[in-house]
């Protein structure tokens, strides 16, 4: 799926563009093709060094066939974006291009989406059949925040609704502190 998809064989693209588009319009053959590049061993091996408990990846994007799943937690997704926030998780010069990416997400209909427009959000959005999920650092005038939603089995429709009032409430307590 995604915007590669339609594109002619043998098309040729960066690891910065596949990068790009992996994250901003979350085209799932971008990240198939960073998967095949880097492997499985390699990635799972970063995500463990890095902090991670709950990650794991164990198949390609939209590849039911394997009859495996890839997870993730709140948990680890705040650590990394944590550590991309503070310049730690590769280095400084490469964490503020993964920010940059970030704030180039396309799907801002989640935690964004009820933020004044002050606010400049990095952000990770994604969604399946009953998964809603964003992950973002939000910058504010009154100081910057992290905040992660995941969710799973839910209406989404509900959760679309849902997530940016949170999201709103949250900003709401953060700028009162």
């Amino acid at each position: 799926t995604g915007s590669l998809a339609g594109r002619p064989s043998g098309t040729s693209l960066t690891i910065r563009q596949l990068i790009e588009l992996m994250i901003t319009e979350s085209d799932n053959t971008a990240a198939n093709l960073l998967i095949d590049k880097l492997g499985f061993d390699y990635i799972n091996n970063t995500i463990q060094t890095l902090g991670c408990q709950d990650t794991v990846l164990q198949r390609k994007m939209m590849d039911k066939s394997t009859g495996k799943e890839n997870y993730t937690s709140v948990q680890d997704l705040i650590l990394l974006l944590q550590s991309i926030y503070k310049g730690t998780c590769v280095s400084s010069s490469a964490d503020q291009e993964m920010i940059s990416i970030l704030k180039k997400q396309k799907q801002r209909n989640l935690i964004p989406r009820s933020l004044p427009s002050g606010c400049v959000i990095a952000n990770k959005a994604g969604n399946l059949p009953g998964i809603v999920n964003d992950a973002a650092i939000v910058f504010t005038k009154q100081g910057d925040y992290i905040l992660c939603i995941l969710s799973k089995k839910v209406d989404e429709k509900q959760a679309n609704e849902i997530m940016p009032k949170l999201s709103k409430i949250i900003y709401t307590q953060h700028i009162k502190q």
